[in-house]
């Protein structure tokens, strides 16, 4: 790309070469033909710019770009048998005509290639190119000027000695002659080298195209509203700040455009150099302009960048003019400041792009200053008059009053709108977004959104919104909107069927959620309104008349395959919305679900208002109660009442619809209830009696069942009360022709056909349905090899009654939606059945699999024009893609997945709650794999502790991070540091602020000691001490096999920790395989987002759970000055954080290995860790800096419990060193732990209901064993602990992990109101497929 930049600047500009080496003479050009002959080239520039991105989208991008570079190379290279200034001028239109292409190409190849991040840079060195011409053009110029016959030579080559190739009478242009056929050979090897896309790069291998097509996937996030707006280009006319930028690119393209031709001119004529002298006398003009452009990148401050660059342009252009010839050398260097000239036009473009907003107004704007730079360069070479030579004073005059305009146009830029932020991605105008801020000046552009939820709604820790935009640098990022003549091109380019497309066995680019699409065809249309970007005038609630014409014209087709005046959606509206009205309410609030994840309301008030309201409806009508503790059961009096077909069939759609506003807005303590009681309803009543609508929607009901039993939150009751795979097909008989006999005549004989197409395809979906249900309960233990075989028939059924039809036809058939997402969840079925009864395979057996689901995924998007922020409409997903995330070998496909799913949440926030997230691989790429799966929650987390209070200051805890914890890292724990590393890049975030999160721990408990808490820096004034807010509080458990009725050994555990985490929702589950080459067994880690471990267990029946303790031996590991002002020298040794001890701990597939790995582990604080074995062992391992000490508890107790102060009787008989646990809830908890357990454990009788049970305690509460947040009362007593100031804590999670099973039970929040989920840790066999000889 340089290359060609350097190319096309040096054939432009070898006429200003070729100036002062008499073609003026040779041509016989008079009067102002010259400047003529310069602006020219621009009227062909202009002109072709259009009809370049026309052919831009008809060939292949590289084939075009060579084509093109070789025809400007062949009219470069005629220049040289140019008569006439009518020939030249006809040679240099054309030259303009192919040069056309250069810019938007090059952009359309940075944007191919690198992210949104890294474009900038890149832009800057292409556009550097121009410098970079400017050099060698200089320097072929030089050397050839002092061959034999001197300046003639360089034009004319008359018979000179040293040219006898060029001796003949028949003139030739030396300049033209070497840069064209330069540019000639130069255009050849574009045309073979330049791919077509990454994907048929010939210097990247398979994996490395892979990479660069993913590497690219999220920085598409323009927003392309294809709809023209007339009143967005009317407004764009009226908008004065359209019309400045416009006649500010006209004023300073004057000057370049001048410049260009006139330079050479300037220096001969003008400052009185010779020919030769001039072409090294204007090298430091070169420097001045490259070294101006790369500099001024100034964020946020580019108005009065622009301000000072045109101060100084002036500043020289008026000493050129006004500067007595005689002081040659003043002139010279005023000469040489006017190339700043070069910063306002690019700082002008990114404020275009920043700063107009609506798609229609940006490309008008874009075109009316694309306009004022060609008009401006066509009039520079005309304002240098030739009777004016050699001073040309109203050349200079011209200059320095068009740069004085332009600073009375940046003042004006100011005066707009100062100090404002960028533009939202959406589609409507600056004008039109109240919030809408504009970026000129200096002055911070963060904004945090402080719109107010509801009142109970968790507060957030805002996020700093980065104030640097790409767009900032002088070099801006190009993109289609700003670049009106690349535009048209661009987009279709993109979307050519080659382009980043997985069915060329990569990744397809990421369709923005806010990007309108075309109307889908056939099956699947939609609203492509109901997709945009809310509106800033979003609010909390909305009209039941909006909710209804929201949920009939867009919600009714997406959430269906079929059309949308004929299916379920549209049918239960018009049935019911006159005689139910609980129904339209369930019907509302799961609508208002949807514009709340969508964006469009600021708060979830409005659908639990409507959900309250149906629950209200249903009790008044019915006398239904729905309770909400689902371990109460339900009451089914009310069944039998003598309840209508017709009212039975409201209530079912009711409790359908209900359920789903629960999963949409993520409540699954709520949709666990639902479900229980539409298992209950199913199993009293029997199915053979009811109506076609209540048997559609127990159809329904089971995809959801099968979904939230794959995802570990229910059983399959419903699909087991439904009669399994052979009930359901049975249902199917009976309900799957109801609307077409509801509809009777009015039934259109269009649906009747694409029903009985659909049907075949259906039936296999519930099948599949019913299989994965089956499979949840192998999975949970409760299956025998009669299931398994029955199961392997079935899927091998399905597999061929797929292969037997093919896309073509379910696209003929116009069923080709559902055939897709039929055909990922056969293959995520297949999956799930690997790893449920073959879990001694190879890991990524299935990744066949994984593969075809991803690639179907992308298939359903390309072919159906949905957007890409849109799950397929079947209420199974996105278990296929979990699924394909889980077991894909590639993290490219991988990431894919995740990616995908996150886009979901526009859908409905469950999407991001779906799994647990899984790490494959070696340190680095399981860290890269945690870390862009996260990237937002790590951000969060970091946002969090970074917060003043929460841990010592910066400036002390990256001296302890950079001097302590890393080195330490480097020598005892190097593959831990290298997972760092990888989350911190994947996270987009310093490796130094990874190592913070996990040693959060460590470096709370330095806190104490520390003056002021560590609040301010150590350097800094000594300001009160605040009380500290330290707490950290957990509750660890352990139960042999003796103790359990199932003689199965479990691990348990409270934590206690700030609310921060259950709030945002930054706890994750890390399902972990470490590459064979490590020898390390599989893990699965509760944690927070960004640190490697809280707890976990490994595939080798080894569980670590941990609790906080103090001791009087803790230290802070760097010299500090204490709360007294003490001065401490500490010499600092590397130690690691704790925490990490866990990991080290889980990394051994033997107890005593582990155990030594523990005991040699160097640290600094102090803290508990529960370490135990499948084979009915554990320990407390009570760590001291200096020493461990060892708590076994009672040998006929059969358990082991331990809390937050130190029970081992070797501590406790010691003088020299104490406890320094304040007094609290941990003295408590440790004894009700054991009395909800004792009885039961000596007995061997205790289940995991027990253990659950005995830790949701509530003595003392909320200070309890099962710890509740005490918002109101800031000095509660866990807050005397040592762990982070102004902290509400909580227990934020609760697991069990059954070590013999491999099988992990948790929740996020307190145990007696978590909604549980389900793991099974995969033991697959971490070797090799195949044998490496």
């Amino acid at each position: 790309m340089l290359g060609s930049y350097v190319l096309n600047y040096m054939d432009k500009a070898a006429l200003s070469e070729a100036s002062i080496f008499g073609i003026a003479k040779d041509l016989n050009l008079v009067g102002q033909q010259y400047s003529w002959s310069s602006s020219i080239f621009y009227l062909g520039y202009l002109v072709w710019q259009y009809p370049s991105a026309i052919l831009m989208q008809k060939f292949p991008i590289g084939r075009y770009f060579g084509v093109m570079i070789f025809l400007w190379g062949i009219t470069a290279t005629l220049t040289a048998v140019a008569k006439n200034f009518t020939t030249l001028c006809v040679n240099r239109v054309f030259l303009g005509v192919f040069e056309t292409c250069m810019s938007p190409i090059l952009t359309i190849l940075i944007a191919t290639y690198w992210t949104r991040d890294e474009q900038p840079l890149r832009t800057s060195i292409w556009w550097s190119g121009s410098a970079v011409g400017g050099y060698i053009s200089d320097a072929v110029t030089y050397a050839v000027s002092g061959k034999p016959g001197g300046a003639l030579t360089i034009w004319q080559a008359s018979e000179p000695s040293s040219f006898v190739s060029l001796a003949a009478a028949n003139t030739r242009k030396i300049v033209y002659l070497i840069v064209g056929p330069l540019t000639v050979c130069w255009g050849i090897l574009i045309f073979f080298a330049v791919p077509t896309s990454p994907m048929t790069a010939w210097f990247l291998n398979e994996r490395e195209r892979k990479v660069a097509t993913a590497r690219v996937l999220e920085s598409r996030t323009s927003v392309r509203n294809k709809e023209y707006k007339v009143y967005q280009v009317k407004e764009c006319l009226m908008d004065p700040q359209a019309w400045m930028l416009a006649i500010h690119a006209f004023l300073q393209c004057i000057e370049g455009g001048g410049l260009t031709s006139f330079s050479k001119i300037v220096l001969t004529e003008t400052l009185g150099f010779s020919s030769r002298q001039a072409t090294l006398m204007s090298m430091p003009a070169t420097t001045i302009h490259f070294v101006s452009v790369v500099v001024a990148r100034f964020h946020n401050t580019r108005c009065y960048t622009m301000i000072l660059t045109n101060v100084i342009v002036v500043i020289g252009a008026v000493l050129v003019g006004n500067l007595p010839e005689s002081n040659a050398n003043g002139r010279l260097g005023a000469f040489y400041i006017i190339y700043v000239n070069t910063v306002p036009f690019g700082l002008g473009m990114s404020m275009l792009s920043s700063n107009i907003g609506g798609f229609t107004k940006k490309a008008t704007a874009s075109v009316m200053m694309f306009i004022g730079y060609c008009v401006g360069q066509f009039v520079g070479p005309l304002v240098f008059i030739s009777t004016e030579s050699p001073n040309y004073p109203s050349a200079f005059k011209t200059f320095y009053t068009a740069v004085s305009l332009m600073i009375v146009i940046e003042i004006a830029l100011i005066a707009n709108r100062a100090a404002r932020s960028e533009t939202q991605d959406s589609d409507l105008t600056d004008w039109e977004q109240s919030d809408f801020r504009y970026h000129h000046t200096g002055g911070s552009s963060r904004s945090v959104d402080q719109t107010a939820g509801s009142a109970d709604d968790h507060a957030q820790v805002p996020l700093e919104m980065a104030s640097d935009s790409p767009l900032d640098a002088s070099l801006p990022l190009l993109d289609s909107a700003v670049m009106p003549w690349i535009e048209t091109m661009f987009d279709s380019y993109l979307d050519q069927p080659w382009e980043l497309s997985l069915h060329n066995s990569v990744i397809s680019h990421f369709e923005p959620s806010t990007t309108s699409t075309l109307p889908a065809t056939g099956e699947d249309q939609m609203s492509a309104a109901d997709i945009h970007q809310p509106s800033p005038g979003s609010t909390s609630a909305v009209s039941d008349h909006v909710l209804a014409q929201h949920y009939t014209r867009n919600l009714t087709s997406r959430y269906s395959s079929k059309n949308q005046g004929w299916n379920y959606h549209t049918y239960f509206f018009n049935r019911f919305n006159s005689s139910h009205p609980f129904v339209l309410s369930a019907l509302y609030a799961w609508t208002s679900a949807h514009l709340f994840c969508s964006g469009s309301l600021t708060s979830p008030s409005n659908a639990l208002v409507h959900y309250e309201k149906c629950l209200l409806g249903l009790k008044q009508a019915f006398g239904i109660e729905i309770s909400v503790d689902v371990s109460s059961g339900h009451s089914l009096d009310w069944m039998d009442s003598g309840i209508g077909a017709h009212d039975f069939d409201a209530i079912a759609v009711a409790f359908f619809f209900l359920a789903s506003t629960d999963l949409t807005l993520s409540r699954p303590a709520e949709l666990q209830n639902l479900l229980a009681l539409e298992a209950d309803v199913l199993q009293w009543k029997d199915s053979d009696g009811l109506d076609s609508v209540f048997l559609k929607i127990a159809t329904w009901f089971c995809f959801l069942d099968a979904r939230t039993s794959a995802f570990g939150l229910a059983s399959d009751r419903i699909i087991q009360a439904m009669g399994n795979e052979a009930g359901l097909l049975r249902v199917l008989q009976t309900s799957q022709d109801f609307l077409q006999k509801e509809y009777s005549l009015l039934y259109p004989q269009e649906e009747e056909r694409r029903d009985q197409a659909h049907l075949p395809l259906y039936i296999a979906t519930c099948r599949l349905i019913a299989i994965l249900g089956r499979i949840s309960r192998a999975y949970r233990g409760v299956y025998d090899s009669a299931a398994r075989l029955e199961i392997r028939d079935s899927l091998g059924e399905l597999h061929r009654m797929l292969s037997s039809k093919t896309e073509g036809e379910a696209t003929k058939e116009n069923v080709l939606s559902i055939y897709l997402t039929t055909t990922a969840l056969y293959h995520a079925a297949e999956i799930y059945y690997s790893r449920a009864f073959l879990p001694s395979d190879p890991l990524f057996s299935e990744n066949d699999h994984a593969v075809i689901i991803i690639t179907t995924t992308d298939r359903f998007y390309q072919l159906l024009k949905r957007p890409h922020s849109e799950p397929p409409p079947t209420k199974i997903w996105p278990l296929p893609l979990v699924m394909a995330a889980i077991e894909a070998r590639d993290s490219i496909y991988r990431g894919w997945a995740t990616q995908k799913i996150r886009e979901y949440a526009r859908a409905g926030k469950h999407y991001l709650n779906s799994c647990a997230f899984v790490e494959k691989g070696l340190p680095y790429d399981r860290g890269l794999s945690h870390g862009t799966q996260v990237r937002d929650k790590v951000q969060a987390n970091i946002a969090y502790y970074k917060l003043p209070g929460k841990l010592p200051d910066w400036s002390i805890t990256s001296r302890i991070i950079n001097t302590i914890y890393i080195p330490g890292l480097q020598k005892y724990y190097p593959t831990g540091l290298e997972e760092m590393r990888g989350i911190a890049d994947g996270a987009g975030v310093p490796v130094e602020e990874v190592v913070m999160l996990n040693a959060r721990y460590d470096l709370g408990r330095c806190m104490y000691r520390l003056r002021d808490g560590g609040r301010s820096p150590q350097d800094g004034a000594r300001s009160p001490v605040a009380s500290l807010d330290f707490a950290d509080e957990c509750t660890s458990g352990f139960f042999s096999p003796d103790g359990t009725a199932s003689s199965e050994t479990l691990a348990v555990h409270n934590w206690d920790m700030s609310s921060h985490l259950y709030d945002q929702d930054l706890i994750i589950y890390l399902e972990i395989h470490p590459d064979p080459s490590e020898n390390c067994p599989s893990m699965f880690v509760l944690t927070e987002a960004g640190q490697m471990i809280r707890s976990g267990m490994n595939s080798a029946g080894m569980s670590v759970t941990a609790n906080s303790l103090l001791c009087t031996t803790d230290y802070v590991p760097v010299p500090y000055i204490d709360q007294d002002g003490v001065y401490h020298d500490v010499e600092p040794k590397p130690v690691l954080p704790l925490s990490l001890a866990r990991r080290v701990f889980l990394e051994h597939a033997n107890y005593a290995g582990g155990l030594a790995a523990i005991n040699a582990f160097p640290r600094h604080v102090s803290g508990n860790l529960h370490v135990s074995t499948a084979e009915g062992f554990c320990m407390a391992l009570e760590c001291a800096p200096e020493r461990l000490y060892k708590f076994y508890g009672s040998i006929d107790d059969n358990y082991v419990i331990h809390s937050n102060h130190f029970l081992s009787p070797e501590f406790l008989s010691r003088d020299d060193v104490a406890d320094r646990y304040p007094g609290g809830s941990s003295w408590y908890r440790f004894w009700q732990a054991q009395r909800g357990v004792r009885k039961q454990s000596r007995e061997g009788t205790i289940t995991p209901d027990i253990v659950k049970t005995a830790f949701s305690d509530h003595l003392a509460y909320p200070e309890s064993l099962c710890n509740h947040p005490n918002r109101d009362n800031k000095d509660a007593p866990s807050s005397v602990l040592t762990g982070y100031t102004t902290k509400v804590n909580m227990t934020v999670a609760f697991v069990i992990y059954n070590l013999s099973q491999r099988k992990i039970t948790v929740c996020k929040g307190p145990p007696c109101q978590g909604v549980l989920q389900e793991f099974r840790l995969e033991t697959k066999n971490m070797v090799p497929t195949k044998a490496v000889v």
